[in-house]
This record gives C-alpha cells, sequence and structure tokens, in this order.
C-alpha cells in the first residue's frame, strides 16, 4: 500500500524500494496517485486502484497507464465488463466490505453477483 504519497514518504521513494525487495503489487488510492506512480515502476509491477473506475469515461485511462481496477459496486463492475468485452478481457479484483463500511460490495451484493 503506497497510497498518500507513500504515507508521505514519496510513493515515487518507496514503490521501486519495495519492488527491490521482492513487492510486484502496489495499491493506491486514486488513479491520479496510480498515473503519477505508474513511470516509477518495473514493467512487471501490478498497479491497482482502490477507489475504482470513477464512472465509464475512466476506463481507456486504466488502459493507457496499465493500472487495475479495485471493481467496489455492481456499476463498477458493469462498466469494467463492458469495457473488457469490448477492448480483449483486462484484469480487475473485487472488493467485499468486510465490515468497515468503506469500499466494497456489501455481502447481499455479492450473494448475487455470485448467483
Amino acid at each position: 500500500m503506497v497510497k498518500a504519497d507513500g504515507y508521505g514518504l514519496g510513493a515515487d521513494r518507496v514503490a521501486p524500494a519495495l519492488h527491490a525487495a521482492g513487492c510486484r503489487r502496489f495499491f493506491v488510492a486514486t488513479v491520479d496517485e496510480g498515473v503519477a506512480l505508474r513511470p516509477t515502476l518495473p514493467e512487471d509491477s501490478d498497479l491497482y486502484i482502490l477507489d475504482g473506475l470513477m464512472g465509464p469515461n475512466t476506463a481507456a485511462l486504466f488502459d493507457r497507464h496499465r493500472l487495475i481496477p479495485v471493481l467496489n459496486t455492481a456499476d463498477d463492475i458493469e462498466i469494467w465488463g463492458r469495457h473488457a468485452r469490448t477492448n480483449g478481457g483486462r484484469r480487475a479484483i473485487l472488493a467485499l466490505d468486510t465490515g468497515m463500511h468503506r469500499l466494497g460490495l456489501t455481502p447481499a451484493e455479492a450473494r448475487t453477483l455470485a448467483g
């Protein structure tokens, strides 16, 4: 987790050091943080955005900067699914609200999605 500028330590310094130590998965809060951090990370790094898509117009931005969305809502899932079908099927991960009432699908939404 290197959001909030690496918690004030400088994500552009912290993330490469973590990569050198073996980390390959990085999480930031926003698309802006991801766009800023992407150039500092080697190609084998995955960069996840916790805030999700923030609407249908950001999906192409995720592709352009090789960012991976954390899908938090049914709308995120629908938008990303449509985008992936049109653009060759890109990865994403799902967030489940574990009871802290932050981001993520509720248990009822997860059951509906599971089918």
